[in-house]
């Protein structure tokens, strides 16, 4: 992980907490390599009931509070939540110039600023407030983007980021809470779930399969790998999980597809009893065995066959 392809590189995992502590680590490791980490603060209030909610009903905190003012201790409280536990939303942003982040938010598709697009930072408009930094404008340059973007008084692929007001569920160490949270929608990307990295091709892979629960897990994670060279696994992991056969599950849908497929060729030729009919799975699936007599089409696997 010392070697320079690899240093920099979010890990994917499969556990959510060791992802957060990943990102925190990568953050601390990228400043000391490249420079000095700033941190910038979230404005926070309490969201009050609303006398306007249209009926809907919404999840009460054991507290009551009489105004929107958050208190020094409780913001402090807020501000250091790990992001899993404020929806991602991160009370407290340590970034500098140079590092890698995802976008979590869809700020412009034409320009492709997306949830989940990565970027690098490249700078930041701020200002003080209560003592803390806060980040009003962070510019980043785009990574491989779908198409090269050009903004006006910007250099090629660099976009602006700003800060968005939004709900935010915050599970406390006593209580979960509802506050209003203004922030730049953006996190570290040194670390992602295996759940994140789908649709992504990574030249430099470095994978986590310890905690992964099944070989689908393994598969998404490792599929990532654009080469062997190219992919680093992280400690060991449990082979059995990929050698001792699919779920029951799993082999019961790949087992119904292919009725589904031999379903469609006999309708098409004509040849498909008129008590077969329907518009959901079962209500094809279950007249079909019950006429073959549970035999399996011919094209089913035998992995999958029972």
């Amino acid at each position: 992980l010392a070697h320079p392809n690899f240093r920099h590189i979010s890990v994917i995992t499969a556990w959510n907490m060791h992802r957060d502590k990943i990102k925190q680590l990568g953050a601390q490791q990228f400043a000391s390599d490249t420079g000095h980490l700033v941190d910038f603060y979230s404005i926070d209030k309490w969201k009050l009931p609303s006398a306007h909610n249209n009926g809907k009903k919404q999840k009460k905190s054991k507290k009551m509070h009489a105004s929107e003012v958050i208190d020094s201790a409780t913001q402090k409280i807020l501000w250091n939540l790990p992001h899993n536990s404020c929806q991602h939303v991160p009370g407290k942003l340590s970034i500098c110039k140079g590092m890698p982040v995802l976008i979590k938010n869809n700020e412009a598709t034409e320009c492709c600023i997306t949830n989940g697009a990565e970027a690098k930072i490249v700078s930041w408009h701020s200002h003080h407030e209560d003592g803390v930094a806060i980040l009003d404008t962070l510019f980043v340059e785009l990574v491989n983007p779908p198409h090269e973007v050009q903004l006006e008084g910007l250099p090629l692929n660099v976009v602006p980021l700003t800060k968005h007001s939004i709900d935010v569920t915050c599970k406390m160490p006593d209580d979960t809470e509802t506050i209003i949270r203004q922030q730049v929608l953006i996190l570290p990307n040194f670390a992602m779930t295996d759940y994140a990295s789908q649709g992504r091709t990574r030249p430099n892979n470095v994978v986590y399969l310890n905690n992964c629960s099944n070989h689908q897990s393994y598969y998404t994670c490792l599929s990532r790998s654009a080469s062997a060279e190219g992919t680093i696994i992280v400690q060991g992991f449990d082979p059995s999980k990929m050698m001792e056969g699919a779920f029951g599950y799993l082999r019961q849908e790949f087992r119904e597809l292919e009725i589904l497929d031999n379903i469609t060729e006999l309708q098409y030729n004509g040849m498909l009893p008129g008590h077969i009919e329907g518009h959901r799975t079962n209500t094809l699936v279950r007249p079909y065995q019950l006429w073959k007599k549970n035999e399996c089409p011919k094209n089913v696997h035998p992995a999958t066959a029972s």
